[in-house]
């Protein structure tokens, strides 16, 4: 599975997603009448989406496993709302898709010759 965020592949060379979990949440608006046992529930119409997962990956060095320590997390923390999509790599069929998703966490550890990088996005989807 591709995992793509603002155009950027992240899990390119095709690294496996590891601890991926999902969450929904309709967002919901109460309306109270008189008291909360006579109130009316309504569906907004909109979906919370969230989405976690891992990717560990490899480094020739450990200078080269820091440069993409720092270059990953700038380059991730300066995107806004964008585009996450999660795409079958065989058919390219687009699995899941959340429009305006975004990064809500990031954390990466540093290993001597690899990164394991826990993303954390939310989103709305109708």
């Amino acid at each position: 599975m591709k995992i793509i965020f603002n155009g950027m592949p992240l899990n390119e060379q095709s690294q496996p997603i590891k601890s991926l979990s999902t969450n929904g949440k309709n967002l919901l608006a109460y309306n109270y009448a008189i008291n909360a046992s006579s109130a009316i529930i309504e569906h907004c119409g909109n979906f919370i989406s969230e989405l976690e997962f891992e990717i560990e990956r490899t480094h020739a060095s450990e200078n080269e496993a820091l440069a993409f320590v720092f270059n990953h997390y700038t380059t991730l923390n300066s995107s806004k709302s964008a585009s996450l999509i999660l795409q079958d790599e065989k058919t390219q069929k687009v699995l899941l898709e959340i429009p305006n998703a975004i990064l809500s966490s990031i954390k990466i550890n540093l290993l001597p010759l690899s990164t394991k990088t826990k993303y954390e996005f939310t989103g709305l989807t109708k």
